[in-house]
């Protein structure tokens, strides 16, 4: 075997192992073998892509291999298809995360995991006894709360970090593909980012028509968090994006150019500012007034 595919089946391999634990280092996952599909061909890239998740299932769990197959496999094939066949950045973002969402969902659930499954007195327990292995101050009334509350807004989660994923495998993939010339493909960096205005005006209009409607009843106003919650994210990053056009254009380097939004995201206040900021930007196209 060439020992840069043993190279992507190892980087793979780690990746998801970290993932396990920590979800968010999933977004360095896709790219290695949807890279690789690109270069060489969707046979190696999935046939690397396919040991990986074996080698998954040797090291931790048949069903620990078996989901990252399922949620990642369409991914990347639906993702090789519209990166060779030129799709726009937008399309094929969203289309990708859609499939790992879908994928995701479907093998959870095929494993019996569900929310019935997550709010079962084992997993509570669980908690509990976690949080109080790390020291931390919270009795088994705060730890349900908080839980429970994580659950409530579980579905805006997911489709965030699928949508997070999605983009940082296109990202990825096609910084690669340019830095060695080996597939011309569109790109669109970060400090250019656009949404769709039918997306921004069907979130808006689904938070107020939730709104009006939801009466006295607890599932509609869940549904209306969840909805605030994803394209709130979604403006969020928009406008992390305007700001990071600004310090490109005013040519702002070094420190500031990486305190500016990480600030952006830990305070709270700013982070509401971003918002707005992204919502403007959904609105106007500020950006394309100074290209």
């Amino acid at each position: 075997m060439n020992f840069s595919f043993l190279l992507d089946i190892v980087r793979g391999t780690l990746v998801a192992s970290v993932g396990s634990f920590f979800p968010l280092i999933f977004i360095f996952y896709p790219h290695i073998f949807l890279t690789r599909s690109m270069t060489d061909g969707v046979v190696k890239g999935f046939s690397l892509f396919t040991i990986s998740c074996a080698l998954l299932m040797a090291m931790y769990s048949f069903s620990y291999g078996l989901f990252v197959f399922a949620a990642f496999g369409s991914m990347i094939l639906v993702m090789h298809m519209m990166l060779a066949n030129r799709f726009d950045q937008n399309s094929t973002v969203f289309v990708g995360a859609a499939m790992l969402l879908v994928g995701g969902v479907v093998a959870l659930y095929a494993m019996g995991v569900n929310f019935s499954s997550l709010r079962s007195q084992e997993i509570l327990d669980a908690i509990v006894a976690a949080q109080k292995s790390m020291n931390v101050e919270l009795g088994r009334t705060e730890v349900m709360m908080v839980y429970n509350r994580m659950l409530q807004l579980m579905p805006a989660m997911i489709i965030i970090l699928s949508l997070m994923i999605s983009y940082g495998a296109y990202f990825l993939t096609v910084k690669g593909l340019l830095s060695t010339q080996a597939v011309a493909v569109s790109y669109q960096p970060f400090i250019y980012l656009t949404i769709p205005r039918g997306i921004v005006a069907a979130g808006i209009g689904s938070v107020a028509g939730l709104y009006i409607f939801s009466g006295e009843t607890g599932i509609s106003g869940l549904v209306m968090e969840n909805v605030a919650v994803i394209f709130g994210a979604l403006l969020f990053f928009l406008g992390l994006s305007v700001i990071m056009f600004i310090l490109h254009k005013r040519r702002v380097h070094g420190f500031l150019r990486v305190m500016v939004p990480v600030l952006g995201i830990l305070v709270p206040f700013a982070q509401l500012m971003i918002i707005f900021l992204g919502l403007l930007e959904s609105l106007f196209n500020f950006r394309r007034l100074t290209r």
